[in-house]
């Protein structure tokens, strides 16, 4: 499966392996554009859902647009 998101926050590539390296164990693929904010997530449903990865970007501290 996969989902769009808007990501508000990140403003360095630190940002986006920081997101990567939460993330890597339970996404297939992830593509993120710090400038637009912009990232798309593959993954499995068996093993993660969309609102466990929102979970996981959150308590790192960035926010999800609508």
């Amino acid at each position: 499966m996969k989902i769009f998101l808007r990501i508000k926050g990140m403003h360095c590539e630190s940002c986006e392996k920081l997101i990567k390296s939460e993330l890597e164990e339970d996404v297939k693929k992830i593509k993120i554009d710090i400038k637009s904010g912009k990232a798309e997530f593959e993954f499995d449903e068996s093993k993660t859902g969309e609102k466990e990865i929102k979970e996981k970007i959150r308590n790192l501290g960035y926010k999800i647009e609508k």
